[in-house]
């Protein structure tokens, strides 16, 4: 089978590449060197910026794998290289026809750079127009990202919902209230239209913090196993240490190998701190808190938006009736029309046959008409204002943990408890050896 050969995945055309361009920016710097030793001007035919800028331009532009592909390519591009390589050789030994092909070279060169420049100002001037299609579609992306980056509208919050019909510049529509599958995120959303796009990225924001904080809850679970034996291995240090009696009965370090005279003398918890599952288990719980408190504030707002729905329910049937009246009049009117036309055509015993072979129709025109009930006078009060009593629970056990939460301090005695002496959600009491300083918090509490 043969192989495909890839330039830029081989390493010997790679150290071939390099290696001749090395040596053609060394044989430059030659070159300069000796025109300019021989006596001539400083300002010599031959500069070496100039030679170095193009062999670097031809090694770019020629190092695409798209322009050099073929092997045979590949192969003449090197061969050229090596010949201009022998030319620089060449002239720096002095060889005059060396040094006549160079400055022909170099005026050449000079010359098609001139020209590719008149002709990039020319073209350059004339701005080419854009597509139309490429147009649409940058104005789309444009529309798009403006109308999903933009904020809720702050003129129209949701307190003042249902609208007056003084402000509404169409007919009333009622909402439907939807609940997402992810965070339980109340919506309003109709029927006719689609959702603003800020909206979206509005759910979809806090769908991932939602998602983020159960994930975050579930890494303090996994750190709080990693906590737990570190616990276990800071028991077995605290054991090793009373057999040698380097800890006091106060948890006093006796035996500390210090650096300096001025160090400290730490007690034990002041050296190793709180237990590990401890603080773990007490971010878990911070956690937790703020995952309930949000879904608590999710339940709150989709109680409002449900009597929301509802008022706009009551005020679309009570706007609408002037229309249904309307339009009930407006049938019976056809009909009374349509009658008259047939009697007159057919006779006065035409319209009893004709009504009872229309009867479906009359009957469905009758059904419309009969839910048209006009109430002598309208109640204002149409939906319970008083909150369900799982909200009121809510609220209330929310009220009552911000008054006993207090900020969290690591209790020193017991790694089990916070400061107050009240148990970490979860968090086993473990048995600690005798003498260790935070035993004395547990026998404490038992007594």
């Amino acid at each position: 089978m043969r192989h495909k050969f890839v330039p830029h995945q081989s390493s010997a055309h790679r150290i071939a590449c390099i290696s001749l361009f090395r040596s053609l920016l060394r044989q430059c710097d030659e070159l300069a060197h000796t025109t300019a030793s021989h006596g001539q001007p400083r300002s010599s035919p031959f500069p070496s910026a100039i030679l170095k800028d193009i062999i670097r331009f031809r090694f770019r532009r020629d190092g695409d794998p798209a322009r050099l592909l073929p092997r045979t390519a590949i192969a003449n591009a090197l061969q050229t290289g090596h010949e201009h390589l022998a030319l620089l050789r060449n002239a720096t030994i002095g060889d005059p026809p060396a040094l006549s092909r160079l400055i022909t070279l170099l005026k050449a060169t000079s010359d098609d750079l001139a020209i590719r420049a008149s002709w990039a100002t020319e073209n350059g001037a004339r701005a080419r127009p854009m597509s139309r299609t490429l147009r649409y579609r940058l104005r789309h992306e444009h529309e798009v990202r403006s109308k999903t980056l933009q904020t809720p509208p702050v003129d129209a919050p949701l307190a003042a919902h249902p609208l007056p019909a003084s402000e509404l510049s169409r007919q009333r529509r009622v909402p439907h209230l939807v609940v997402t599958s992810v965070g339980n995120i109340p919506l309003l959303r109709y029927k006719t239209g689609r959702a603003p796009p800020w909206m979206r990225r509005i759910v979809r924001q806090k769908q991932m913090w939602m998602t983020r904080q159960f994930e975050k809850v579930q890494e303090m679970e996994y750190v709080r196993g990693l906590g737990y034996w570190e616990d276990e291995w800071e028991k077995m240090v605290w054991t090793e240490a009373r057999r040698q009696g380097c800890v006091s009965k106060t948890g006093q370090l006796l035996k500390v190998q210090r650096h300096t005279d001025d160090m400290p003398t730490w007690s034990w918890n002041e050296a190793f701190g709180d237990s590990y599952s401890f603080q773990a288990a007490a971010a878990k719980a911070h956690l937790w808190n703020r995952f309930h408190d949000k879904i608590r504030q999710h339940a709150v707002k989709g109680w409002e938006l449900w009597q929301i729905v509802k008022r706009e329910k009551w005020l679309a049937d009570r706007e609408g009736l002037p229309q249904r009246v309307a339009s009930a009049v407006r049938a019976g009117q056809w009909l009374q029309e349509q009658l008259r036309a047939w009697a007159h055509e057919h006779g006065r015993s035409f319209p009893e046959g004709r009504s009872a072979k229309e009867s479906k129709a009359l009957a469905r025109d009758a059904a419309d008409c009969g839910p048209l009930h006009v109430p002598v006078e309208w109640s204002e009060v149409v939906v319970e204002r008083e909150r369900p009593a799982y909200l009121r629970q809510m609220e209330q056990a929310a009220r009552e943990k911000q008054q006993v939460r207090r900020p969290v301090r690591h209790s020193l005695t017991n790694p089990g408890t916070k400061a107050g002496g009240s148990r970490v959600p979860g968090e086993a009491r473990r048995s600690l050896p005798d003498g260790h300083p935070r035993a004395a918090g547990q026998r404490d509490k038992a007594l």
